[in-house]
């Protein structure tokens, strides 16, 4: 799994065992990925508020991943 992104950088959470959380570099959204045992899912919140985001899944965690950095590049030049 590629850890490090143009906008984001994911680690490993704690629990469960396939679960990655990123932060925006200036803190107001977070994104993680995790993995149910079949597909990954992508959730994001802006301040802590979730992001209707509609909770992409893929196969791939890489795909869910671009899909996060590219939603923290277009908020990042707002």
């Amino acid at each position: 799994m590629r850890l490090s992104w143009p906008h984001l950088t994911w680690r490993k959470a704690n629990w469960p065992a396939r679960t990655y959380h990123a932060r925006a570099a200036d803190g107001s959204y977070t994104y993680t990925v995790d993995h149910d045992g079949n597909l990954w899912t992508l959730r994001a919140w802006h301040n802590g508020t979730p992001v209707p985001l509609g909770y992409p899944t893929a196969r791939s965690a890489a795909a869910l991943q671009q899909l996060a950095d590219d939603h923290a590049a277009a908020n990042a030049s707002l």
